[in-house]
């Protein structure tokens, strides 16, 4: 097959995008399944640092999307509990100041596997820490905040 000099180019940049894209692919497929795990395991340390920092950094969609009671809901459902959740992390914000770090203290599995209780420290700037419990279960996509 001939093909003309700006063919060849144009082929080239082609080959390229299509071998970006895949690695991006790759990439962000394993980066999801790092932090999903069993319910026999519970969830980690890693996995609940990870839904829970979209909170802080003030990604409200996404950790809506972490929790399973939202799941199914209408999207103007969802918008307004995403809402709510900007108006407690701005709260939250101007009473303690800016979350610093988070520590994962405790993770405290049911019997059955299906729940666990996590205990949370926020550490702030400007004041002392809070202590944040979350109720989790686990779901066909993983461990949800309940």
């Amino acid at each position: 097959m001939y093909l003309s000099k700006y063919s060849k180019i144009a082929y080239g940049q082609l080959k390229l995008m299509l071998t970006i894209g895949c690695f991006l692919l790759i990439a962000s497929c394993s980066k999801q399944e790092e932090y999903k795990s069993s319910a026999e395991d519970g969830p980690t340390k890693e996995e609940i640092k990870h839904i829970y920092s979209h909170y802080i950094k003030g990604h409200f969609s996404e950790f809506v999307s972490h929790i399973a009671s939202i799941q199914g809901k209408p999207r103007f459902y969802k918008e307004q509990i995403i809402n709510l959740y900007k108006q407690q992390a701005k709260q939250q914000a101007e009473t303690f100041g800016k979350v610093d770090s988070v520590k994962v203290e405790q993770i405290q599995k049911a019997a059955n596997n299906k729940y666990a209780t996590v205990k949370l420290s926020l550490f702030y700037k400007e004041a002392s820490p809070e202590e944040v419990i979350l109720q989790m279960v686990y779901t066909d996509n993983g461990w949800k905040i309940k």
